[in-house]
């Protein structure tokens, strides 16, 4: 087999995995908002979608459940607004060390750090309301 038929064959195979995954992501993508939508439907069938628009998240109750959204918002509101209250001036004052203050041996060891604090996310879910 020449080397031509060898590259051609590999660039087939190379091109047939890489759209087999990206089919793939695409139907599990579907797939998810299937199950989303079916397990959702009852919801917004029986109680209605204006029982978001409730003040209370009681989800499970003996006498009746609430199921607003107000309490998650203003939960996650304040616990962004603290963290930012805390970790704003901190922030500030790192970057301005490593910029102008540290030397390149201090710069370079902590530049990773910084990094991967960057790239852990965050997510706020208040247990209760406040």
């Amino acid at each position: 087999m020449s080397r031509s038929r060898k590259l051609f064959i590999t660039d087939k195979v190379m091109r047939l995995l890489l759209v087999s995954a990206a089919s793939t992501s695409v139907l599990v993508v579907c797939l998810i908002f299937l199950f989303l939508f079916k397990e959702a439907g009852p919801f917004a069938l029986s109680p209605g979608l204006g029982k978001l628009l409730d003040s209370q998240w009681i989800p499970v109750s003996f006498q009746k459940e609430h199921f607003g959204i107000g309490p998650l918002l203003s939960g996650s509101a304040l616990v962004t607004a603290l963290a930012m209250l805390v970790t704003v001036p901190i922030s500030v004052l790192v970057a301005i060390y490593i910029a102008e203050i540290a030397r390149s041996t201090e710069r370079e060891f902590l530049k990773p750090f910084i990094e991967i604090l960057a790239s852990i996310p965050s997510v706020v879910t208040p247990d209760s309301p406040p």
